[in-house]
């Protein structure tokens, strides 16, 4: 893995929620989402 420069990373976790909150199969928030991202994993 290549390291991020923190403004990649706060994009790439925008990017990973805005994905998360498209594709749920359940309703949930944008804050949902971002904890979903930045969260330990969930398996």
């Amino acid at each position: 893995f290549e390291p991020l420069e923190p403004a990649a990373i706060e994009r790439l976790e925008d990017w990973l929620a805005a994905h998360v909150l498209m594709n749920a199969s359940v309703p949930i928030n944008e804050r949902d989402a971002a904890r979903i991202v930045t969260g330990p994993s969930l398996i």
